[in-house]
C-alpha cells in the first residue's frame, strides 16, 4: 500500500480516537510509528498471501534492489499481481487494526 494512503489512514484513526487534539511535536512522532506498524502488518501479511511461487518470485523481487529499498509503490505492485484480491484483504487488514487499535484507546482512556 503507498505510504500516502497509509498515513491518510493513519490521520483518519488518530482523529477518530480524539488524538488530532494532541501536541502537534508529539503527532507527528506518533503518526510515524503507526504508519511504520501499519506498513509492517500489511507487509507480514502480504508475503503470507502468497503461494510457494509467488513467495520464490517475491525473493527475486527483493534481490534486485541490493542497493536500496523498494518503494512501497514498487511493493505494491508486486503483491497486486501475485495475490488474488489484494485490495479487499488489506482493506480487511485495515478495517481491523483501525477496531483493535480504537478499542485499545478506549481502555486506556
Amino acid at each position: 500500500m503507498p505510504h500516502l494512503l497509509i498515513r491518510q489512514f493513519v490521520h483518519e484513526v488518530m482523529a477518530e480516537a480524539s488524538l488530532n487534539r494532541l501536541d502537534a511535536t508529539w503527532r507527528r512522532k506518533f503518526t510515524d510509528e503507526l504508519s511504520h506498524e501499519v506498513a509492517r502488518k500489511i507487509g507480514i501479511a502480504a508475503v503470507q498471501m502468497l503461494d510457494e511461487k509467488g513467495r520464490d518470485e517475491y525473493k527475486v523481487f527483493i534481490k534486485q534492489f541490493h542497493r536500496r529499498h523498494p518503494t512501497s509503490e514498487e511493493v505494491d505492485v508486486f503483491f497486486r499481481k501475485h495475490v488474488s484480491d489484494y485490495n479487499v484483504r488489506v482493506r480487511n487488514i485495515l478495517h481491523e487494526f483501525a477496531q483493535d487499535f480504537l478499542v485499545s484507546m478506549k481502555m486506556k482512556g
